[in-house]
């Protein structure tokens, strides 16, 4: 299908030649279209806030047991949060690289193996196996270190909660900063929306 639009774009003569069946299926092949102006600022959440906690914490290197490696060192967020360092195969020891997180939020499965089935399990996971923490550990730091600022948002801190429901809602909050990194609107969305959706509307 890429190769058809290929030989469209770069026809001289610019004359569509697609039969309906590809012209379904090229814009099957479109972003939702509510992403064409969408654009994600942690900045426009309240301060007071899962996103925001989240925010922090994925990027907080001090959330592992050796102060050193942070969901953003693998998940890098200027490099469309990939992995371009191999930061991967250095902490587990085996040949694979974390995947982009954009859109990730709308998968049934997570990890390699679908081991886990919600965004915020897997991130506990990555916690206890990639960043090396206990459940008590992780909850310690956060609410020595974060309570101050998500006095609304860490409520659960002071409550007879688990450790495990507290780390529980640790990762929540980071799943819920996770969801907001959504699918961004490329050239390629733009030439087939113009190209097949808007020019037909008008």
């Amino acid at each position: 299908m890429l190769l058809i639009l290929y030989s469209y774009i770069n026809n001289k003569n610019n004359t569509p030649k697609f039969t309906s069946l590809e012209i379904d299926l090229i814009k099957e092949s479109l972003l939702d279209e509510r992403l064409r102006n969408y654009q994600f600022n942690i900045n426009n959440i309240p301060s007071d806030s899962k996103e925001n906690l989240g925010f922090l914490l994925f990027n907080d290197i001090k959330l592992s047991n050796k102060g050193n490696i942070s969901c953003a060192s693998c998940h890098v967020p200027e490099s469309n949060f990939h992995d371009i360092n191999n930061i991967s195969h250095e902490v587990l020891k085996r040949n694979i690289k974390a995947p982009s997180l954009r859109g990730v939020h709308e998968q049934p499965w997570f990890f390699w193996d679908g081991r886990t089935d919600s965004l915020w399990a897997q991130i506990l996971d990555a916690l206890k196996i990639d960043h090396k923490l206990t459940p008590e550990l992780a909850v310690n730091y956060v609410c020595d270190n974060y309570i101050n600022d998500f006095k609304q948002t860490l409520t659960f801190c002071n409550s007879a909660m688990t450790t495990k429901e507290k780390f529980t809602q640790i990762g929540k909050s980071i799943a819920s900063y996770v969801a907001k990194i959504d699918h961004t609107w490329t050239r390629y969305d733009e030439f087939i929306y113009t190209t097949f959706i808007k020019k037909r509307a008008n």
